[in-house]
């Protein structure tokens, strides 16, 4: 409310009203307000609602080597998985590599 109001006196010029949306007793007084009837002044902890508490993260590595006296191969899958602190940003990898050398 008060990040509102400077926006406003700002936008009008830097006029004498220092409280043209929001009055400075609304601001003193909100948590009043609020618990005497949350739903005309409601306090929302949007942070706490939308992110989450930890993010885990996994990684898992399956590797495979073999060979003989003229051919080493080395085969590898790795899957990651990194969550975020928020819904719908969790990140999934699949890595799968084969590598084969003569010798």
């Amino acid at each position: 409310m008060e990040i509102t109001n400077e926006l406003r006196w700002n936008d009008a010029g830097n006029n004498d009203n220092k409280y043209p949306t929001y009055s400075k007793d609304m601001i003193e007084n909100y948590t009043s307000l609020n618990a005497e009837n949350p739903d005309v002044y409601p306090n929302t902890d949007w942070i706490g609602l939308i992110m989450k508490d930890n993010a885990p993260r996994q990684s898992h590595v399956f590797s495979l080597t073999a060979g003989s006296k003229n051919i080493r191969t080395k085969a590898s899958i790795v899957y990651d998985k990194i969550d975020a602190l928020y819904e719908g940003r969790t990140y999934k990898r699949i890595t799968v590599v084969l590598i084969t050398t003569l010798q």
